[in-house]
């Protein structure tokens, strides 16, 4: 839907970006829970999601 919607692509299959990004969200989700509930998980997420998305995904071209 993002390549049709924002001209969007991954750079790897559908199946292994979504793997990759649920591999982030529960390695973050773990660390707060490890933390007591004290380190967010968002925290340092602008900076990983500039270099996850810009490794991971790239435009297409649209259609006119």
């Amino acid at each position: 839907e993002a390549e049709l919607r924002e001209g969007l692509r991954t750079n790897i299959s559908a199946s292994a970006a979504a793997n990759l990004l649920i591999a982030q969200a529960e390695g973050r989700i773990s660390q707060y829970v490890r933390s007591d509930f004290k380190r967010l998980p968002t925290e340092y997420w602008d900076d990983q999601w500039t270099l996850l998305s810009g490794q991971l995904l790239r435009t297409t071209a649209q259609p006119a």
